[in-house]
């Protein structure tokens, strides 16, 4: 996804959202990267077959309470629910592209064309327009 007006930069707590659509027993993982030029990316570690810690570092895995008909915020990481995201933790102070790309995993074993991450939305929580 490229931000063509704006943005994503480094700010207090959580910088994105990233919204799929998980289920209680089925979970589509999804590795998440950055890169500030489309060039050169930098990834989230996701451990998509550590069903014990809740997949950590995957997109995929939070709940989505954000909606229009609920007044949900889909850009406060207090709220929203989706799987938050700080540049910090890659070592980026500003990004205007974001990839996410299916872990080929999940808790029940999926591969191949049986299942697959579900983007719903990207939410840009510190951004700045240009």
């Amino acid at each position: 996804l490229e931000m063509t007006d704006l943005s994503i930069y480094d700010g207090p707590g959580p910088d994105f959202i990233v919204f799929e659509n998980p289920f209680s027993d089925w979970m589509e993982t999804g590795v998440v990267a950055v890169s500030a030029d489309g060039e050169e990316w930098l990834e989230w570690p996701c451990e998509a077959d550590n069903v014990e810690e809740d997949y950590p570092g995957c997109a995929g895995v939070g709940y989505v309470y954000a909606s229009s008909s609920g007044m949900i915020d889909p850009t406060d990481p207090a709220v929203a629910g989706g799987d938050a995201f700080d540049l910090a933790d890659v070592g980026l102070e500003e990004v205007r592209f974001v990839r996410i790309q299916d872990s080929g995993f999940n808790d029940l074993g999926y591969g191949g064309t049986t299942g697959g991450f579900d983007l719903d939305a990207v939410a840009a929580v510190n951004w700045v327009q240009f």
